[in-house]
């Protein structure tokens, strides 16, 4: 409990941090004892001016090589494997050089200098490769912290020790001291390997295989997977990382460089240098400790990536202008100032830094971020490092020949310093939104989108290709020919009309069909003959569509031909005889089938009804709207369906109170929304009304928002806002679904931002009301039903706050999130939450992410009752509230649970959901109340269930009359 208030770190994750940190503070503590002893040693160099640029050229050059191989192998084992053997075999190397110091070579203090360097690129790189792949996004941010603060405790411990016992030990045996510590490291890595198996198993199987690497250099590159074909650097976020990278260490090498001269100038002893290198250590790592464990993530979560990565070169800088300042003003001396820019370095960089910047590498793919970080800090570091030895070694190298010319000393390096500094400040602005561009990236799949585009064929070319793709043998060919037909520009189609009527001999009947649909369309193509003919094809689908294109080409002359039909064997070519005479042969074409189709209507076969409300909306003359009122109540489902389509293709006014009355049809719900959206603007008062009243059924009022929603219009969108925070759970989902649709299709529509803020703080207030009952409710048997609709409804109340943040923020990340939260995957969950605490305000994050990373129960609600002032509630009093509620499956819930224990005290509340109008209501009533009073006074209330609406009550009540006759249970 301590550990997660204090250091937010969660029990299940204490022994893996704790194991991490140690790891990280023992490998930190062996190269800084490393660095301090090979600093000392290299001092005692006479001529270490001249020298030490060439030792970060040196060390560039061997780091960089090393690192190359490095970075081609490491993939090929898992990772705590490869930091195993590595681990060991600097154990062996450090070993072998305290026998070669013993000799006192200044040959060997070169060699040892560059190999301190090799040394360290392999402890920090390994060490924050392989726990990025034992952390998830959400954990690294917080945990990454306290890991980093063992890195910083290193700093207080080994600098203690190096400043109280240098004299005592020596600097040379200080060499047993790393190796001690790297077996501790070593011991780490073993067993954060057992603890982490799965983890790093599942990173080293996502890692592509060697094979088809390989392959790359023999496929071209769209034959080779993308994941394999990739380069490190192929996104501009990496690019990016790595321009940090190199700017720190340039400005770091200038300010090493500029801070050992001035030590190596002012402290001539060794014995010195070593407690001033000890007391430097220990001082900024207690300061560097107290920023790492009670403000790093702190920084991170208040202030995010970016303030907090400008930390360290906005400090760097005041440090540079100090040593610049420091010679003019003789306020302290040149060691102090150069040591306030060395100590911002090794307090920030090894704290606020490092932790966040291995943030930015999370969103970098598993397979790629290993070979990243190898190639960026092993690589890339060390070419800047080598960079700047090698403008030092030009301007203070050679005796310094062309700083005397030009009159530069070391304090005149810090202009240099200032400048660099500028441009880090400038890069690091930038890498900002590519993370976060990028962590969307990660978690997007990739997939075409082609838009609808209406153009039109006109040149030569075009229409000869798809002449001759209406003569192909290919049948896919002809059929996505005939599809394009329709945007031929007019004057092209007589060009094709040859080639087009040919398809009516065609031997696919769909074929023949569509070709007889486009001749329909443009009747001047009709060979009138070659259709007749084709009313006689063997087909019921030709036949249909050729008489209809028939009477369409011959208008009235073709009633003759079309009459023929009326007698076809097949429903459907007698349905399309009745449409074309109707619809095209005017006054005697409608006499000619009238009486059938008043036959079709009275007929008591459901079919003929269901042709004839077919017919009417094919026919699409609005005055023949009287026909289908009694087909919309027609007590065939089928017969209905049919009629609700055709009110949609009339649209005729007379037709909307029967269209509105099934909005709430479990059945016909969703073709009546379709049905009455085609009205448009006109059906939207109607709309507005059934929302507005709150005594309509539920479902009524949800889709009437739905309708609202695709209408688009302003009205709509001022209502679907009034009613975000609507009592009935339906037509809140349906109101931030439909302003969702609208704020999609039209961006500019304004949405009430005050509406939307309020319905976010009243679902998130929501989310941890259920949360609190939920508790209460933890560990009951006969509460497992009533629980799990609490979950329920909090994975709905949170799916609302997402849809009202896509209202607020850009949608498509926030839908993204949405998607990616129902992960399998924890890493995926995480990045996704990651993603939005870089979109979202610091007022919402501090409900909204706690609701999405979960976490103990009492420690979240503790989050509600600060933000919300949610707290546990007496358990009688918000069990009556869900009785007497809107909700109708809660209520059902809690009566059930009422029931099961024997609550008398909500005898009454249960009585009164008998008489609610959702059947599962009154059914769960009568099983509770028979529970609590086997024979009690809601008799009456009994009998009249007996004869309820929903044959599953009155089964129930009867059945229940009978058990309490008998006196035995139900």
């Amino acid at each position: 409990m301590v550990m997660d208030e204090l250091f937010r770190v969660k029990p299940e994750e204490l022994r893996r941090t704790s194991l991490s940190a140690l790891y990280l503070f023992t490998a930190v503590g062996a190269f800084i004892v490393s660095r301090i002893t090979r600093s000392v040693l290299f001092l005692e160099i006479p001529d270490y001016k001249a020298q030490l640029p060439l030792t970060y050229m040196g060390v560039a050059l061997t780091v960089s090589c090393v690192m190359f191989f490095y970075a081609r192998v490491e993939r090929h084992l898992r990772r705590d494997i490869t930091n195993a053997i590595t681990l060991a075999l600097l154990i062996a190397v450090t070993i072998a050089f305290r026998g070669a110091l013993a000799t006192g070579s200044h040959t060997i203090y070169w060699a040892y200098y560059i190999w301190v360097e090799v040394f360290g690129a392999f402890l920090i790189v390994q060490f924050w490769t392989f726990t990025n792949e034992i952390f998830h996004a959400r954990q690294a941010k917080r945990l990454f912290a306290i890991i980093g603060g063992g890195g910083v405790l290193s700093n207080i411990a080994f600098g203690f020790l190096l400043r109280r016992f240098t004299n005592v030990i020596g600097t040379e045996d200080f060499l047993y001291v790393i190796v001690a510590c790297l077996c501790v490291s070593l011991f780490a890595v073993w067993s954060l390997g057992k603890d982490c198996r799965g983890e790093l198993t599942a990173a080293h199987r996502r890692r592509p295989n060697k094979r088809i690497v390989d392959a790359t250099k023999v496929l071209k590159p769209s034959a080779v997977p993308s994941s394999a074909n990739q380069r490190v650097f192929g996104t501009k976020h990496v690019r990016l990382i790595g321009g940090v990278v190199v700017l720190t260490y340039l400005v770091s090498t200038f300010v090493d460089y500029q801070w050992q001269v001035i030590i190596g100038d002012t402290i001539a002893e060794k014995g010195a240098r070593g407690a001033y290198f000890g007391t430097f250590f220990l001082l900024t790592g207690i300061i560097g400790g107290a920023i790492q464990f009670f403000a790093t993530s702190r920084l991170l979560e208040r202030f995010g990536v970016l303030p907090t990565l400008l930390l360290l070169p906005c400090f760097m800088l005041t440090g540079s202008l100090s040593v610049i300042i420091a010679p003019m003003l003789g306020v302290f001396s040149g060691l102090w100032a150069a040591s306030i820019t060395k100590g911002s370095e090794n307090v920030l960089r090894y704290t606020v830094n490092d932790s966040t910047l291995q943030l930015m590498y999370l969103p970098v793919p598993t397979h790629l971020r290993g070979r990243a970080k190898a190639f960026i800090d092993g690589i890339l570091k060390q070419g800047s490092i080598g960079l700047g030895g090698l403008v030092l070694w030009g301007v203070f190298g050679r005796d310094g020949e062309i700083a005397q010319l030009l009159s530069i000393t070391v304090y005149s390096l810090s202009y240099v310093i200032a400048a660099v500094l500028v441009l880090w400040i400038i890069v690091i602005t930038s890498l900002r939104q590519e993370y976060i561009n990028s962590l969307v990236h990660t978690l997007q799949h990739r997939r075409l989108n082609f838009d609808d585009q209406s153009f039109e064929i006109n040149d030569d070319a075009t229409i000869n290709s798809l002449g001759l793709a209406l003569e192909s043998k290919d049948l896919g060919e002809v059929l996505h020919a005939l599809d394009l037909l329709d945007s031929l520009s007019p004057k092209a189609i007589p060009q094709l009309a040859e080639r087009i009527v040919k398809l009516l001999n065609h031997e696919v009947e769909d074929v023949r069909v569509v070709t007889l649909d486009f001749i329909a369309a443009h009747t001047e193509l009709g060979d009138i003959e070659k259709v007749a003919e084709l009313q006689q094809d063997g087909s019921p689908r030709v036949r249909a569509a050729a008489v209809i294109t028939c009477c369409a080409v011959t208008e009235e002359a073709g009633v003759v031909l079309a009459q023929e039909l009326l007698d076809d064997t097949d429903a459907t070519v007698r349905a399309a005889a009745i449409i074309g005479l109707i619809r095209y042969c005017g006054i005697e074409g409608m006499f000619a089938c009238l009486d059938r189709l008043k036959a079709m209507l009275k007929s008591d076969e459901p079919s003929a009804r269901q042709s004839a409300a077919w017919i009417l909306g094919k026919v699409g003359v609005t005055q023949f709207h009287q026909p289908l009122v009694p087909l919309l109540i027609d007590p065939s489902e089928k017969v209905c369906l049919a009629a609700i389509v055709a009110a949609g293709i009339l649209k005729s006014e007379k037709l909307v109170p029967q269209l509105v009355s099934h909005l709430d049809h479990p059945v016909f719900g969703r073709a009546v929304v379709d049905a009455l959206v085609s009205y448009k603007a006109t059906i939207e008062p109607t709309m507005v009304e059934v929302v507005e009243d709150t005594g309509c059924p539920p479902y009524m009022r949800k889709r009437a928002c739905i309708v609202l929603g695709r209408l688009r219009s302003d009205l709509g969108v001022e209502i679907l806002c009034r009613h975000l925070e609507d009592e009935n759970l339906l037509v809140r989902h349906a109101a931030v679904n439909a302003l969702c649709t609208i704020a999609r299709h039209r961006p500019e529509a304004g949405l009430d931002p005050n509406a939307v803020e309020q319905a976010l703080n009243s679902e998130g207030k929501r989310w941890f009301s259920l949360l609190a009952i939920g508790i209460d409710l933890t560990g009951q048997t006969s509460a497992a039903l009533l629980i799990d609709a609490l979950d329920h409804r909090r994975q709905i109340a949170q799916q609302q706050i997402l849809q009202l943040l896509s209202l607020k923020y850009p949608a498509a990340p926030i839908n993204l999130v949405a998607r990616n939260l129902r992960s399998s995957q924890r890493t995926i969950r995480a990045n996704a939450v990651e993603v939005l605490d870089n979109l979202i305000n610091k007022t919402e994050k501090s409900f909204v992410l706690p609701i999405l990373e979960g976490g103990a129960p009492d420690q979240v609600l503790s989050i509600g009752a600060e933000v919300f002032g949610v707290t546990r509630a007496p358990l009688l009093g918000t069990l009556r509230g869900f009785l007497s509620g809107p909700d109708p499956w809660l209520a059902a819930c809690a009566a059930f649970y009422v029931g099961k224990e024997k609550l008398q005290e909500l005898n009454t509340d249960v009585v009164a959901l008998l008489r609610r109008p959702t059947a599962i209501c009154r059914e769960t009533a009568m099983m509770a109340l028979h529970n609590l009073e086997p024979q009690g006074t809601w008799e009456k209330d009994l009998d009249d269930l007996c004869s309820d609406r929903s044959l599953h009550v009155q089964l129930y009540a009867r059945n229940l009359v009978k058990a309490r006759a008998l006196n035995r249970p139900a």
